[in-house]
């Protein structure tokens, strides 16, 4: 568990604040499928990935809290009673201490320090890696006793307040993944199924497209939260019994052809399609079906792409590009959209020549260069002994 970016973290904490008290890593996530289902609380089928966020903190006798982004060389100084939020990577943070403390939390002054190896915009949650982190190193740091179901709620309500209205499924796939599972997590209920990933001569990887994403800037990712709302809303007058999107039947989609105009409608019939992928694709790994998990994901690309809306030409020509490999069973855009990685399901033995093919073709497109990351599945978030 000590890497080498770990223990270069820890010197420099030793170095500026003396002995830590408290030392995690949290991961980032992959997401196989069920996009954008997660905030119309439908069903997901993510994993935590060996991309972490590491923390290390201790209580301090001074009177501000001081944390440190360890790979910006970055510090803030946070009153106890700071209730503003700034900009960049900070607001993450500041977010995560007011909540708590609107939610009568003691934080005494503290000093942590993070860094890590989660590409930041690059679809794999590097942001909610930090917010749960943070709060359960706080949690440890100051024995708060937060079960996990309450750090992914406070984590989403951190990230809520920084301005990414998203659902529960990237801080449920951070706390709870077992390695060698997927989770499928119904988003409602929090039900969570643990799937087993085998591959049998077959994996995941991804290329991220260097187009970094900020759903925090940017009203396009709430836009399609608030067409699923409305939506729901408009099903809920006529049928009071139906909770979410994902209880539709074909029969109560086509009745919202007269009511959404042909763009609304448009995602929420990718919203349906989507939910049935996922129980879908849980079936193909309980069987090994990889080419019919490959077929599942080009069709997601195509809804995100053509139905959804939340792609981008480059994305789209990096995908076709994967897609049109003879050993890839399917690549699609993972994550929010704008921007991000592309997760690749392929054969192991010719995965990492189609993959620098996909990177030279994809430059040749786009002039932009892409980058490999190879992922295996991780457990969740997890203490570090001292």
């Amino acid at each position: 568990m000590r890497t080498p970016v770990f223990s270069a973290i820890k010197t420099y904490f030793i170095s500026q604040f003396g002995s830590p008290e408290v030392s995690l890593r949290a991961p980032g996530r992959i997401n196989i499928i069920g996009e954008h289902t997660d905030y119309g609380l439908g069903y997901v089928l993510p994993s935590a990935i060996n991309r972490y966020t590491y923390f290390v903190a201790s209580k301090s006798q001074e009177a501000q809290h001081k944390i440190q982004a360890y790979n910006l060389d970055q510090q803030i100084v946070l009153d106890t009673d700071n209730d503003t939020l700034t900009t960049g990577w900070e607001r993450y943070i500041e977010a995560v201490f007011i909540i708590l403390r609107r939610a009568d939390y003691i934080l005494p002054p503290c000093h942590i320090v993070f860094g890590g190896d989660i590409p930041m915009g690059a679809g794999m949650s590097s942001s909610t890696a930090l917010s749960s982190g943070c709060i359960y190193a706080l949690s440890e740091l100051n024995d708060l006793q937060l079960s996990k179901e309450k750090i992914a709620l406070l984590s989403q309500q951190a990230e809520h307040l920084v301005g990414a209205k998203g659902g529960l499924m990237d801080q449920y796939a951070i706390l709870f993944s077992e390695k060698g599972y997927a989770i499928k997590l119904d988003c409602l209920t929090l039900t969570k199924t643990m799937i087993p990933i085998q591959l049998e001569g077959a994996s995941f990887s991804l290329i991220n497209s260097n187009i970094p994403h900020d759903f925090s800037t940017s009203d396009a990712y709430n836009d399609r939260r608030r067409v699923c709302e409305r939506a729901l809303s408009q099903l809920q007058a006529k049928y009071p019994n139906i909770d979410r999107l994902s209880d539709m039947t074909i029969h109560h989609l086509a009745g919202l052809r007269d009511v959404l105009d042909e763009a609304d409608f448009s995602k929420i019939k990718y919203v349906y399609e989507e939910n049935k992928r996922v129980h879908q694709v849980a079936e193909y790994l309980l069987h090994n079906d990889i080419k019919s998990i490959g077929t599942c994901l080009q069709s997601t690309h195509h809804g995100l792409s053509q139905q959804y809306q939340v792609s981008l030409p480059e994305i789209d020509i990096l995908v076709d590009i994967a897609n049109t490999q003879e050993g890839i069973y399917g690549a699609r855009m993972m994550g929010g959209g704008f921007g991000g990685s592309v997760l690749i399901l392929g054969e192991d033995k010719t995965m990492q020549s189609y993959l620098q093919h996909i990177l030279t073709a994809y430059y040749d497109k786009t002039h932009i260069q892409g980058e490999i990351i190879n992922v295996e599945l991780s457990n969740g978030i997890e203490l570090i002994n001292l």
